[in-house]
């Protein structure tokens, strides 16, 4: 399992603690990737050696189908730009996922912390679909989410409103097609 964290525009030192607890568990360099903008590169040199740094500016050459900052409708303004980035760090990881052709990923908000080594998931996933939890059939929180790889992500993201947030998105995407699965909220 790769685990992918996200830090865009402003950063949260929090990430850290969530970067040594991965690696207790096991997960080394080669699976713990961190997406980050390029100014923010130094503030991981404590833990540098436990994981992958890949600068979201490198990405931003690729071809973009979804054009998510140009299209976004959700305020930049709250937060440092919290509504706008929620959403983005999904169009981030696609990018990445597709780049690096880079399968298996659980996407972690950087204050949640896994307590196992995440290939412990595996078994109960369907590899051809997306996993996050809900807290009702209109919301979901997207604080650990699993990704089989780019074209799954790619199909959900194909179906994003660029009006609504990240929490409000998914559960209607999980409607409409069959790409999206209930992460369970209690233990398995």
């Amino acid at each position: 399992m790769n685990i992918v964290l996200t830090c865009l525009v402003n950063f949260q030192p929090y990430i850290l603690d969530n970067i040594r607890q991965l690696h207790r568990l096991g997960h080394d360099q080669e699976n713990i990737f961190i997406l980050c903008n390029q100014f923010m590169v130094p503030q991981f040199g404590t833990v540098k050696e436990y994981i992958t740094i890949i600068e979201v500016e490198e990405l931003e050459g690729q071809e973009d189908e979804f054009r998510y900052d140009d299209r976004s409708g959700l305020d930049n303004g709250f937060r440092g730009g919290f509504w706008k980035l929620t959403s983005s760090r999904f169009f981030v990881i696609h990018r990445f996922m597709k780049k690096y052709n880079v399968r298996d990923v659980l996407h972690l908000e950087n204050d949640v912390v896994m307590y196992y080594h995440g290939n412990e998931l595996m078994s109960y996933l369907n590899p051809t679909r997306m996993y996050l939890p809900f807290d009702n059939y209109e919301r979901n929180i997207a604080s650990i989410v699993y990704i089989p790889d780019a074209n799954v992500l790619g199909g959900v993201l194909r179906h994003y409103d660029m009006g609504k947030n990240d929490m409000y998105n998914f559960s209607s995407i999980a409607k409409k097609t069959n790409l999206i699965d209930h992460f369970p909220i209690f233990g398995l």
